[in-house]
């Protein structure tokens, strides 16, 4: 083996996401051929996070080969949920493995399946972990405004969600269509806002989302709130 390459780019330009593919090319000085028709896998340094467990428990993952013989093998994996590796894909020490197949060259030689140059993927992030959407939204109304109180989701291990970074909501007065998403003052630890400048009598509902530094959870459920005058 000569090298190890990741010959794809995330779709949005820094971080593969969830359901991304990446594709790795694997060199070799001569050509080699996954024999008996065997099933050639890639050792990939994403960490994969299994629930349940006390504490993160993560091991690397495998991606699969698209053919089997050549000077060079190439191989795919998509991103699955709970992937991450925020500093770049790495590769172990014996990247490489088949299963039901051995990796040879034209003479029967047994291929060599370490490789000590670079192993790091820089410039390959990956976060396949969403955030769930905010708990419990509430709409409570005041007098020309609405306070929108949530509590913070939990992570996959069942604690407060600390990889989010901040929330969104958006309205929509009566039967009108949704406003864009609009920023929460705050940080993932917020868990209220109150939005001002509404007109008594009228009937608005609101969604919240959270998101993280890459990926955003899908929306809440509907609230609604009529804010009413001082009497």
């Amino acid at each position: 083996m000569t090298g190890i390459e990741i010959t794809s780019t995330p779709a949005n330009g820094h971080t593969y996401v969830m359901g991304e593919r990446m594709t790795f090319t694997v060199s070799f000085s001569e050509p080699v051929v996954i024999r008996d028709r065997g099933h050639g896998v890639l050792m990939v340094g994403l960490a994969v996070c299994i629930d349940p467990a006390p504490g993160p428990h993560c091991e690397a993952n495998w991606a699969d080969s698209l053919n089997t013989s050549g000077s060079t093998l190439l191989f795919e994996r998509y991103v699955s949920d709970r992937e991450t590796d925020t500093d770049g894909v790495g590769f172990p020490k014996h990247p490489m493995d088949v299963y039901i197949a051995g990796i040879e060259d034209a003479d029967g030689n047994a291929a060599i399946l370490t490789y000590s140059g670079p192993k790091n993927g820089l410039g390959h992030p990956v976060d396949g972990y969403t955030p769930q959407a905010p708990f419990y939204p509430e709409a409570t109304a005041g007098d020309g405004q609405v306070t929108l109180s949530w509590t913070i989701p939990f992570d996959f291990r069942g604690y407060k969600d600390k990889s989010i970074i901040k929330y969104q909501y958006r309205q929509k007065a009566g039967d009108g269509a949704y406003e864009s998403w609009t920023d929460v003052p705050g940080d993932g630890t917020t868990t209220e806002y109150t939005i001002g400048s509404l007109q008594n009598g009228t009937t608005y509902t609101f969604q919240i989302r959270a998101r993280d530094t890459v990926n955003t959870s899908d929306e809440t459920e509907e609230v609604t709130a009529t804010p009413t005058g001082n009497p």
